[in-house]
């Protein structure tokens, strides 16, 4: 009997947190095009603005391919990645300063906050993501085929995974502490430079290949690579890596929101 109400207990607080997080994602949605449509818009045409950018400047260079793989189709493939835990260390991280308000409703908890600003986010990267793929193929005609598609799946998982740990990580110390927040929103900016989005890991010498790899964003953006063109990964380069990147940033995020979550509600 104490098992069964346990479980009917647990399933009625899941329920509970499944309203909250789609009420929190309906006004994280409405706010979005409440706002500004230019910000809207920017927001779906971001990604194909800096592919276009970056093209331009290998294509002034004389690069139209590299290694083999178009160059629109190369920056455009390790872009969305970016976009998506850029979204993650700046917007979704926010999510509980900016919905502070909304914890003084007792069934509303940080972690509810996290959990429908990060279904919002990725929803919007995945539309603008589509878009600009869609574009490439239709406009440009080019080859968007897999060679691998396990692997690329289960890329893209880990990504969004690893993504939710950084968020929340993130977000538990930024709610604390504004000094933390700036700290971060400095320490990101370069990750567009550091993230062999628009370079392939392999031209840079084999030193600095090894302090890249450490970087997430470049595991994912390099097996990509492997799992769309066929490309060999580089030494560093390994799902392993990601697996355990990925496994340990979750545990950390839980572990520091539930350290923390009382903390949260009082700010």
């Amino acid at each position: 009997m104490r098992s069964t109400s346990a479980t009917d207990q647990l399933l009625r607080g899941l329920k509970v947190q499944r309203s909250v997080v789609f009420a929190l994602f309906m006004k994280e949605y409405r706010a979005k095009l409440a706002g500004s449509q230019f910000g809207l818009i920017w927001s779906l045409m971001e990604p194909a603005t800096y592919v276009i950018v970056l093209s331009t400047i290998w294509l002034t260079l004389g690069r139209t391919q590299i290694g083999g793989v178009p160059i629109y189709l190369f920056i455009a493939a390790a872009m969305l990645p970016l976009k998506v835990y850029q979204v993650g260390i700046g917007n979704i991280s926010s999510a509980v300063r900016q919905n502070l308000n909304l914890l003084d409703y007792p069934n509303v908890k940080p972690i509810d906050a996290f959990y429908a600003r990060y279904v919002a986010e990725i929803m919007l990267v995945s539309i603008s993501g589509a878009c600009l793929i869609g574009g490439l193929y239709w406009v440009a005609e080019y080859d968007i085929s897999a060679r691998d598609y396990p692997l690329l799946l289960l890329t893209v998982l880990l990504a969004l995974l690893n993504t939710l740990g950084i968020s929340i990580l993130l977000g538990v110390y930024k709610t604390r502490s504004e000094s933390f927040q700036r700290a971060v929103t400095l320490a990101s900016q370069p990750l567009l430079f550091v993230s062999a989005v628009f370079y392939p890991l392999s031209i840079i010498p084999l030193s600095g290949q090894y302090w890249l790899s450490w970087n997430p964003v470049v595991q994912v953006n390099e097996l990509i690579r492997v799992a769309m063109f066929g490309w060999t990964a580089p030494k560093d380069i390994s799902l392993e890596y990601l697996c355990l990147f990925t496994a340990i940033t979750l545990f950390l995020a839980y572990v520091a929101y539930f350290a923390n979550r009382f903390t949260l509600l009082k700010r």
